[in-house]
């Protein structure tokens, strides 16, 4: 395995430890990640870059040392002849290792996009030969098997449920009413299966998908993430047009049912989806999809960074951010605020200052002293980097406000007076963090915001990961939003403020690289 990956690798290394992973000119959609000696390998949906939902008929494949730099490897198990079950097209990837032999689970679909659930095997993860009696596992009288097309049953995650000896499936369908759903089906021996019915059910008819689900074990509680969608396919629709995207999970005692939402039962919203949690060392990750627009519609979309999930002790989880091994953090400022520039909407006089408008807060200080920023300022206030930085970098900060009527925020790749660039605000008022992009002479627009448990009197840590196009947005360390932006590439660092006691301290940007630039 050593010789092929050295064959496969056989390039210059990244510059870069954060990299998201896309085969050229192509997207990436459901997806999984095992690891054989030392080697991980991923498996998933690819499909032309730019152009509708459905993808190609094979999966893409490719193999990491580390999680973060991928090579892409020649594509596996590809959809069967015509007639068959899964003559149109192969989906959603998932294995199973047992004796050394290792078990993908996939959803074969035919020319009417029927779905059905199949097995490959193989015993060193780069040839694959799928079962003879396939598929294994269909949806039961109680889903819309009647319908004769489009029948809902995809997105395979097996759990070993070792405390009944054996395995369960956990599967997307759809109910015969239409309502959204997750089935189950065990099994003792990897291949024959038998169908339990939904062990969750959406009742709020805004969803008419769930994907993508995956169970995890923490402490006798059981964890089922998945995706819910309200909306037409993804690939090739107006994001508007989605009442639902997202990333969810549930908990109970039981790994068959009865299944409750905790108080972050979205964990992200909006523009991810797919999420994997694969266990490494003890560790356990979580890989999402995040999607991009072309033309105003999503029409691509890469594979995330791994980020580790955090148990908490209230039997919650977060998603914390995950630095790879061997990366260096280079300092981007140097703690040196006295040459940093006052922008304050309406000041007049000097040349280094910018007129938003006739009238403005003219009174509005900022004091720095060592780490520390205080604010106040009772329109909107900027104080900026005179530096341009790199566009791809971490950018923090703690955040406390006396009261609830002012916003503290980063500015992000902004031009020198803060006219136009990105905004990260803690919105003590509203109790939300905003991702606002801002133009000289108009409202700021609103990327995405979320509610979130956020007082005056307390500080408030908030971390923007820019990596290219991509922003991931912390709070307190929990991974609260991801976006793929693309208006501004690069530009100034800087703080706002609005209203008064607003009050910056650690304020630290970082780019990080790998050793081999040091």
């Amino acid at each position: 395995m050593g010789d092929a990956y050295t064959t496969l690798t056989n390039r210059k290394s990244l510059k870069r430890a954060l990299k998201i992973y896309r085969e050229p000119a192509s997207y990436i959609a459901d997806f999984c990640i095992v690891r054989k000696d030392g080697l991980y390998h991923l498996f998933h949906i690819h499909g032309e870059r730019g152009g509708g939902w459905l993808g190609a008929g094979d999966f893409g494949h490719a193999i990491s040392k580390d999680l973060f730099s991928w090579t892409p490897c020649p594509d596996v198990v590809p959809a069967g002849p015509p007639g068959s079950w899964d003559e149109f097209q192969v989906w959603a990837p998932h294995i199973v290792e047992k004796d050394e032999l290792y078990y993908m689970f996939y959803t074969g679909v035919d020319d009417r996009i029927n779905q059905k659930i199949g097995l490959a095997t193989s015993a060193d993860l780069f040839e694959w030969e799928k079962i003879p009696d396939n598929p294994i596992l269909g949806p039961g009288p109680w889903s819309d098997i009647e319908r004769g097309e489009r029948v809902a049953c995809r997105d395979a995650m097996v759990f070993e449920d070792k405390t009944n000896r054996r395995y369960l499936m956990y599967y997307t369908a759809t109910m015969r009413d239409g309502r959204a759903c997750i089935g189950l089906a065990e099994s003792y021996d990897l291949i024959r299966w038998t169908d339990m019915g939904p062990t969750y059910v959406e009742e709020d008819r805004g969803y008419n998908r769930l994907e993508s689900a995956y169970l995890c074990e923490h402490d006798g509680k059981y964890y089922l993430f998945y995706s819910g969608k309200g909306g037409p396919n993804t690939m090739g629709s107006d994001p508007k047009s989605f009442a639902h995207f997202e990333i969810n999970y549930l908990i109970s005692d039981d790994p068959t049912g009865r299944w409750s939402k905790p108080k972050n039962h979205v964990l992200l919203a909006e523009w991810c989806c797919a999420s994997e949690h694969p266990v490494f060392d003890s560790t356990t990750y979580i890989f999402y999809l995040v999607y991009e627009l072309i033309g105003g519609k999503w029409r691509g979309s890469k594979l995330s960074d791994p980020k580790k999930i955090r148990w908490l002790g209230d039997g919650t989880v977060e998603i914390n951010e995950c630095v790879p091994e061997g990366v260096f953090k280079r300092s981007i400022l140097d703690g040196n605020f006295s040459e940093w520039i006052r922008c304050d909407e309406g000041t007049k006089g000097k040349t280094d200052h910018f007129r938003f408008r006739d009238r403005g807060d003219e009174d509005a200080t900022w004091i720095a002293s060592g780490n520390k920023i205080d604010a106040n300022c009772t329109a909107d206030g900027y104080f900026m980097s005179p530096k341009s930085v790199s566009r791809n970098l971490a950018y923090e900060t703690e955040i406390f406000v006396e009261n609830d009527s002012s916003v503290g925020s980063l500015v992000i790749r902004s031009n020198r007076h803060a006219s136009s660039c990105y905004l990260v605000s803690l919105d003590y008022g509203q109790r939300k963090i905003c991702f606002y992009k801002r133009h000289h002479g108009e409202l700021n627009q609103v990327i995405q915001e979320r509610s979130v448990d956020i007082v005056p009197g307390k500080a408030h840590k908030v971390k923007v990961v820019g990596n290219g196009e991509f922003f991931e947005i912390y709070l307190d360390g929990a991974l609260s939003i991801v976006r793929a932006e693309y208006a501004y590439g690069e530009g100034y660092l800087g703080l706002h403020a609005s209203g008064p006691g607003v009050h910056f301290s650690i304020v630290r940007a970082e780019e990080y690289l790998t050793p081999h630039l040091y």
